[in-house]
């Protein structure tokens, strides 16, 4: 047995003949050992490990890689392979279950295959993590047995009980109802984690994110047939009048080679490398009568302020809000 089992053995084994040795045992007699099986609390035990692994790689800047299971086959495997393909620490790892890809391939009793939206987060993605779980204990429970009955063996050990993040759309189900299930009615740890698909975000609805704005592109209202007219607001209008998707992609497409897409701090030759700054600036500078030589300052004190909001750049100028 490794150095790990046998400490976390012998502890667990004297808080046992601990517990058995005080008073409120002292008329039985127990006709077996003090052994216990490794599992605390489950879902406690999960979060903790999650929430520690999400707090070590935000304090190294890493991310905590993961996979998809959908199967409890596949999660076994990963608890063996995952730190092989990534990394030599078996411990950032988790697993990941997907809400469309549970509904599209595993539906309990109606044999389904396809999609169900509206059925995942109540009952699909459930089930699927419920397997996953148990897996997850067998195999637990196995190692655990196999470790205590054939201590000289030196077998490496396997973290089978890798933390598991499952989708739960809270387009479709109450997010603070479960919240407050397991918070605070349960007693659990549970973590919950925004999700984002900024990777293939083409709109967004809010600049209100600071951590955004040095990537929001957007264009020059002065820029010929685009006065004042907003992709989205030109959207609003195509559907006011009907318009069905094929004609908003073909407009999409028109409007998107017709204008110059810039961030708001975008370098852009301008006459010459002397005027080097870009035009949305540029056009600020003019409009305040802002000297153009104040822009390489202005540009240093955004680029020391990483996370500042566009109101935060405007106020470096002197320019009110719009």
């Amino acid at each position: 047995m490794t150095g790990a089992h046998a400490d976390n053995l012998a502890q667990l084994t004297g808080s046992i003949q601990e517990w058995f040795d005080s008073p409120r045992f002292a008329n039985t007699q127990c006709s077996y050992s003090t052994k216990r099986g490794s599992l605390d609390s489950y879902a406690n035990l999960q979060a903790r490990k999650l929430r520690k692994l999400i707090v070590e790689a935000q304090q190294t800047h890493q991310p905590v890689l993961t996979m998809g299971a959908l199967n409890p086959v596949q999660q076994s495997q990963m608890a063996h392979h995952l730190p092989i393909i990534y990394s030599s620490n078996a411990a950032h790892r988790c697993i990941y279950v997907s809400g469309w890809a549970a509904s599209s391939t595993f539906v309990p009793r109606m044999h389904e295959v396809g999609p169900n939206p509206a059925d995942y987060p109540y009952h699909i993605v459930l089930t699927a993590v419920h397997r996953l779980v148990k897996s997850q204990q067998l195999h637990k429970r196995k190692e655990w047995d196999a470790h205590a009955s054939e201590p000289d063996m030196g077998r490496p050990s396997v973290d089978y009980l890798k933390p598991i993040v499952a989708e739960g759309d809270n387009r479709y189900r109450s997010l603070s109802n479960a919240a407050r299930m397991q918070w605070d009615i349960m007693d659990l740890k549970t973590l919950l984690i925004g999700q984002t698909k900024a990777e293939s975000a083409k709109l967004i609805s809010s600049n209100h994110d600071p951590c955004n704005h040095c990537f929001i592109l957007g264009f020059q209202t002065a820029q010929p047939h685009h006065q004042n007219i907003a992709w989205a607001k030109e959207i609003i209008q195509a559907e006011e009048r009907g318009a069905l998707g094929n004609e908003i992609n073909e407009m999409k497409r028109w409007w998107t080679k017709s204008v110059k897409l810039i961030t708001f701090d975008q370098e852009d030759l301008v006459d010459g490398p002397e005027q080097s700054y870009s035009l949305a600036v540029k056009k600020a500078f003019e409009q305040y009568h802002i000297p153009s030589s104040k822009y390489s300052k202005y540009l240093k004190e955004v680029k020391a302020q990483e996370l500042l909001h566009q109101c935060g750049r405007r106020k470096i100028l002197n320019i009110p809000p719009n």
